[in-house]
């Protein structure tokens, strides 16, 4: 197998929970040696908050631990900087910088390092010393404040979308920066704020009051809420996903569903008039959709070509026969048991991410990194020895 585009680049990772965690999986999926850096004991605190999601974002990675309390914590770090290419922390504002392990003096040490903060609030603002999660984030962003089914309020995600999120795009931004500097050669700093990138999502739902500083009358009248493009519940009560928002799906749809008048109708001609007569509409589908069971329905509306598909709980997901034959799963051995772990979830004509290491034990790659890094046995030891590694011994 060819070389992964980031085989021979070093990621030094100091987060941890989710965002900084599920953006060095997917840079070292590409082929980077992720080093993550953790405290004595508990290590990532997601070990022990939910471990199946720590489970689910640090496979190939390597894990050290060094206790920050102590001095000569910062000395170790400073040397595996001189050999990394990418840094990644998701400390508070302005606490690597308290470390001695800011980007100033990251720099200092190897001008070319790229550097990433993934924040809250961001680097800078009122609120950048704010503690929050993802529903904190969300709130602020808009976000709970937008429902996604007509006569219902907004109700949270079931998806960490800002943790995620924030993951995903740190890791585009990082991967534009080295790309950058394989041109003019230079590293630089970049500040992701998870609150910055829902606040980018939300232009898709906010047209009207960015335009025009127009707001909907009522929150669960909103444009987005078309009676065509929602969930239905079938006979045998299992739910079913409508996506006919187009006039040629919704004419398809009043077919299938033998409502004819309905598409007839000038009234409801356009998906903008659909959206204005959306109570009336959807309480007519709804009826219509409790005649036949959710399979039933998937085989006609499937046949007819209207975009439709059921909605799973997860443990139907992973058995579905679709999602089976794109291969997303795999299983590699964890602690004695057998782990199915997501694939990267992009297939390429001339490479395969690759997998190689399941979520490392605390600290279970400490001698390995920093003899790498130069540190003979007997630094090691006295590092050791002065409690850079907590209550680790490593003779």
């Amino acid at each position: 197998m060819d070389k992964l585009p980031l085989t021979g680049t070093r990621v030094l990772d100091l987060s941890r929970l989710l965002p900084g965690p599920y953006c060095t999986m997917l840079l070292a999926d590409l082929g980077a040696d992720v080093v993550k850096v953790e405290e004595p004991g508990r290590g990532d605190y997601m070990r022990d908050l939910i471990p199946s999601i720590f489970q689910a974002v640090n496979r190939n990675k390597r894990s050290i631990v060094l206790d920050f309390k102590q001095s000569d914590t910062q000395n170790v770090v400073q040397k595996l900087a001189e050999r990394t290419d990418i840094f990644v922390e998701s400390f508070r504002p302005g606490v690597a910088e308290r470390l001695g392990l800011g980007y100033s003096r990251m720099k200092e040490i190897n001008p070319g390092i790229i550097y990433c903060s993934i924040s809250g609030y961001g680097q800078q603002g009122p609120y950048r010393d704010r503690p929050g999660h993802d529903i904190n984030y969300l709130g602020l962003a808009g976000a709970l404040s937008v429902p996604g089914e007509i006569n219902k309020k907004p109700a949270r995600p079931g998806l960490p979308i800002a943790d995620l999120s924030s993951g995903l795009f740190a890791a585009l931004a990082i991967l534009s920066a080295f790309i950058a500097k394989e041109r003019n050669g230079k590293g630089q700093y970049i500040d992701v704020a998870m609150i910055d990138i829902l606040v980018s999502w939300m232009s898709v739902r906010a047209g009207d009051f960015l335009l025009g500083g127009l707001l909907p009358k009522r929150p669960t009248e909103m444009s987005h809420l078309s009676p065509s493009n929602a969930v239905f519940l079938a006979k045998d009560k299992k739910g079913i996903s409508i996506g006919a928002l187009e006039d040629v799906f919704w004419k398809k749809l009043c077919k299938v569903l033998e409502i004819d008048h309905l598409f007839q109708n000038d009234d409801f001609s356009s998906n903008i008039k659909r959206v204005k007569q959306s109570r009336k509409i959807y309480a007519i589908l709804r009826k219509a959709f409790a005649q036949k069971d959710r399979a039933e329905w998937i085989g006609l509306l499937d046949q007819a070509g209207v975009p439709c598909g059921p909605v799973y709980f997860y443990d139907e997901t992973f058995e579905d026969l679709h999602i089976r034959n794109r291969e997303l799963f795999f299983v590699m051995p964890y602690r004695g048991k057998k782990l199915k772990q997501v694939r990267f979830p992009a297939i390429f004509s001339d490479l395969r991410p690759k997998v190689y290491l399941p979520p490392p034990e605390v600290g279970e790659h400490t001698k390995e990194v920093l003899r790498e890094t130069g540190f003979s046995s007997a630094n090691i030891k006295r590092l050791g020895e002065q409690g850079v590694f907590g209550l680790e011994s490593f003779e």
